[in-house]
């Protein structure tokens, strides 16, 4: 069994526990996760090991299992300062995710926190929300996504395949049916790694492209061998492709800024005796390379391959049209 669908079983176990105060039987779990009660031991004998406060006791003949009484407020949080300020942090980033059962937990879980923390520690972290501040220029507004994301996540913990209505980039709806795998975030979007039925393979899928969505009664695992890693690996943010190695010169006046940065893990950088530097790399998704390349206009010049310095030669050549 994969370790992802047990884990998932057991984090429904903690909800189902903590939803029914007066105790749920293994039978009872086994059949609302449609899987045998010897399975539902093993898991309730690993949460016990694993440390969650959870008993069994026999009510009326019936084997039940609870939360330990008032687990809730004995809950350590052994936290240094320098732990909650990097929290503090954390739920600035979230700020792109605002809308989301992701902003909303995270910030519920500092409120809680917060609540235990003196005067004094309260007035500290008034004053550092003052002293940073994380941008995201061009972020997206996910309160009107909440929905699908409520629902992408129940499908995800769940292992339930979803029937969407999906717009493409060019604006075409078409009906399918997707398997989630993964909730993946990358520059200001969030994307679903799903099997699409469809293609039958492994896709990326724009959340707010998702004009509709609903679970359906089938159900997947995730194959053994998929790995997260794997599929993201070579890419140079979210599109994938044949691997290509690139040469790129940057101007003296820009070479300390990209220096200062990790573009791609297979990157390295070489100086030139006029103070430029030469970036070379091995990824994947040149679509995205050349909008990034683009952005630097004149500071930056692709050495190789000869293919790419050529694409690169006729959009300025086409840029330049608009400018007379």
């Amino acid at each position: 069994m994969p370790r992802g669908d047990q884990v998932s079983r057991q984090w429904r176990i903690l909800q189902m526990l903590e939803a029914k105060r007066m105790g749920i039987s293994v039978p009872d779990l086994a059949s609302e996760l449609e899987t045998n009660p010897r399975t539902i031991y093993r898991d309730m004998e690993a949460l016990e090991m694993a440390g969650f406060p959870i008993y069994c006791e026999k009510i009326e003949n019936v084997e039940k299992w609870f939360f330990v009484e008032g687990y809730r407020s004995k809950i350590p949080i052994p936290l240094e300062m320098t732990e909650i300020m990097a929290l503090s942090l954390a739920c600035e980033h979230l700020e792109a995710f605002r809308g989301t059962i992701f902003s909303e937990s995270m910030k519920s879980a500092f409120d809680k926190v917060r609540s235990m923390l003196s005067p004094e520690a309260h007035n500290f972290l008034q004053g550092l929300s003052k002293s940073f501040r994380v941008g995201f220029a061009g972020k997206k507004d996910y309160n009107k996504h909440r929905a699908t994301v409520d629902l992408i996540q129940k499908a995800l913990i769940e292992r339930t395949t979803v029937a969407i209505q999906y717009a493409s980039s060019k604006g075409e709806v078409t009906s399918r049916k997707i398997d989630p795998y993964h909730v993946w975030f990358m520059g200001g979007t969030i994307y679903i790694v799903a099997r699409c039925h469809h293609r039958g393979e492994v896709r990326l899928f724009v959340l707010d492209r998702i004009e509709k969505a609903k679970l359906t009664a089938d159900t997947f695992e995730i194959p053994s061998d998929f790995c997260m890693d794997a599929f993201t690996k070579g890419r140079f943010r979210v599109m994938d492709g044949d691997p290509v190695e690139i040469r790129i010169r940057f101007t003296k006046n820009l070479a300390q800024y990209v220096k200062e940065r990790i573009w791609h893990p297979t990157q390295s950088i070489s100086d030139e005796s006029d103070g430029s530097i030469v970036l070379t790399m091995t990824v994947e998704g040149m679509a995205e390379v050349k909008s990034w390349v683009l952005s630097f206009g004149a500071n930056a010049e692709v050495l190789s391959p000869k293919e790419f310095r050529d694409d690169m030669a006729k959009e300025f050549a086409r840029a330049m049209k608009h400018y007379g």
